[in-house]
């Protein structure tokens, strides 16, 4: 081929890089032409070809391989001496080819010249109507604030005649709780000087309530000289409701240590309770609980005080072989006091905190009376002590156990009872009303919503679960516990001694059975624990239970060994357990 002769060589080598120069910028021959006849591959070769356009063509264009060779190519479009015939052809086609090409290009950026003439008239106009839109928004804005300042100016005075509306509003409202405040402290003042509680607590509750609604203008003088004398008329109530219940003929003065089965007839009881009282717990719940907490430690701090006088630790009455007196004492003061402590509402429950702070005061001394003499009480008297307050306490727990409950589900029902609808009267009402007309309004509000709440609280009795209550259950007899040891030390001594005589006694033939021999120290062994277990059972299920099972303990294994003591012996010394004999069993463990 190429490398036949030196001439030919030269030759070819010479056509081929002219064939090269004129081409190699448009076409990839190779590629395009592949291995046909010469004049097959010329006639196929095209403009797109020889300018390397498409995509498949370019990227098989043999002038963009890294290892081109102009030479290699050449070769391959004229294999052969005969093909180079086919040269001048092949470059007058190249040649229209690249003129085609030329003026394709030409036409191509006379395009797009005129094209950038076009877009820049283009852009202009767009610039054009962006700032005439500009312009239009501009406009439009302005006349829309023209449009607000114009609104504003129409609707000023309205604005004006609104505020006005408001605050005439607000004055006159609150011109009219003032004068109402104003009517109810003085009306107030003089029900508290004639002691009319029952009216007196209706408008206590409204004077709270509107004096609430000022409390933002405490700075006011007006209402700064209301608020200190509606304090001092609240004083003066304190005052008067705690005197009158000083006065009060309970059935403390007369209370008195009496033997427990004598009858107290008090000569102060009351046939009916003092209405006057009555009323004065409403004002008392208007005044607030810590004036009710205080009345109400004044009435049972006075019996507590009677109860010191009486079984004070330095009196006759302050010793523990006379220890149950003090319970018959409370009874009859529950008895002389249940009539005349019925004046407080229910939900109060004074009488069970009486009872309370009684049992409270007694354990305290029954502590203090026990640690004194530490080591020296008699058994038998603190068994009668702790009996007797084990029955006070289950007498208590059946009275008042469930008192408690009742009494908080009472006080649920009207504690948090809304007196929003005498506001919302004030509000509604003319302002012609009177302080009078309006606690005629609120003292009828208040009835009905009483009966109401009275209905709901009995409907929901039956349904609402119990409140937790306050158990008197070990209240005193707990303090009893840790002086028991010389209860069970006794028992267990008593059935050492009681198991010493049996044993000594016993004849060891046993008594003839079903399941064998029974000793009958064994059978009357088993039935003194059984008593022992059941008497201390019924004062205690605590410590003191569990200290007499040690020493049942103890007298079970004094009663083996002595049972041990008697088996059969066998030649070597050993004793022999023996069915007949009730310590070889399983049953005797």
């Amino acid at each position: 081929m190429a490398t036949g002769t030196d001439s030919r060589g030269a030759r070819v080598s010479g056509d081929a890089a002219a064939v090269a120069s004129s081409s190699a910028e448009t076409a990839s021959f190779d590629a395009v032409l592949g291995t046909a006849p010469l004049e097959e591959r010329l006639g196929t070769l095209t403009v797109e070809d020889m300018a390397g356009g498409g995509a498949e063509d370019a990227s098989r264009d043999p002038f963009d391989t890294d290892d081109f060779n102009a030479v290699a190519l050449v070769n391959s479009l004229f294999p052969t001496e005969e093909s180079l015939s086919g040269v001048e052809p092949l470059a007058a086609r190249l040649r229209r080819k690249i003129r085609k090409v030329d003026a394709a290009i030409l036409d191509a950026v006379r395009t797009q010249g005129a094209s950038g003439a076009r877009a820049k008239e283009d852009l202009v106009d767009a610039k054009e109507a962006i700032r005439e839109l500009q312009g239009r928004v501009q406009e439009i804005r302005r006349k829309a604030e023209q449009s607000e300042a114009m609104v504003q100016e129409i609707c000023r005075d309205i604005k004006k005649l609104d505020y006005a509306k408001k605050n005439l509003t607000t004055t006159i409202t609150a011109l009219r709780r003032l004068a109402m405040l104003v009517s109810a402290v003085d009306q107030l003042e003089a029900m508290a000087s004639r002691r009319q509680y029952r009216e007196a607590a209706n408008l206590l509750e409204a004077v709270n309530q509107l004096m609430d609604h000022f409390e933002p203008y405490g700075n006011v003088a007006k209402l700064a000289e209301l608020r200190g004398k509606f304090a001092a008329i609240r004083q003066l109530m304190r005052s008067a409701i705690f005197e009158d219940f000083q006065r009060l003929g309970t059935a403390a003065a007369a209370g008195g240590v009496e033997d427990e089965d004598d009858e107290l007839t008090d000569e102060l009881s009351i046939a009916a309770p003092p209405q006057q009282l009555a009323d004065a717990c409403l004002v008392v719940e208007a005044l607030g609980s810590d004036v009710r907490e205080e009345l109400v430690q004044m009435v049972v701090g006075r019996e507590l005080d009677s109860y010191r006088q009486i079984f004070g630790l330095a009196t006759d009455g302050g010793k523990l072989e006379t220890f149950s007196r003090r319970y018959a004492w409370i009874r009859r003061r529950v008895r002389a006091n249940e009539l005349t402590l019925s004046i407080f509402p229910p939900h109060w429950n004074v009488l069970s905190l009486l009872v309370s702070e009684l049992c409270q005061l007694t354990r305290s001394h029954l502590s203090d009376m026990l640690a004194a003499r530490h080591g020296d009480v008699e058994v038998q008297v603190l068994l009668q002590a702790l009996q007797r307050t084990i029955e006070f306490e289950d007498e208590l727990q059946e009275r008042f156990g469930g008192q408690a409950a009742a009494a908080a589900a009472a006080a649920a029902a009207g504690a948090d009872a809304g007196d929003d609808a005498f506001l919302a009267g004030l509000e509604g009402g003319g302002s012609g009303e009177s302080a009078a007309d309006v606690r005629a309004k609120y003292e009828r509000q208040r009835r009905e919503r009483a009966e109401s709440e009275a209905d709901e609280a009995s409907t929901a009795a039956t349904a609402a679960p119990p409140a937790a209550v306050v158990s008197f259950k070990g209240m005193i007899s707990s303090c009893i516990e840790p002086h028991m040891g010389a209860y069970t030390d006794l028992e267990t001594r008593t059935l050492l001694e009681a198991l010493d005589t049996l044993v000594s006694k016993e004849t060891w033939d046993g008594q003839g059975s079903s399941s064998g021999r029974v000793l009958a120290s064994a059978e009357q062994m088993f039935l003194h624990i059984k008593k022992v277990k059941d008497r201390c059972s019924q004062l205690s299920k605590g410590q003191t239970l569990f200290r007499m099972h040690e020493g049942l303990v103890k007298v079970l294994r004094t009663y083996a060994g002595k049972l041990s003591a008697h088996l059969p012996k066998t030649a070597g010394g050993a004793a022999i357990a023996t069915a007949g004999l009730p310590g070889a069993t399983a049953d005797w463990r």
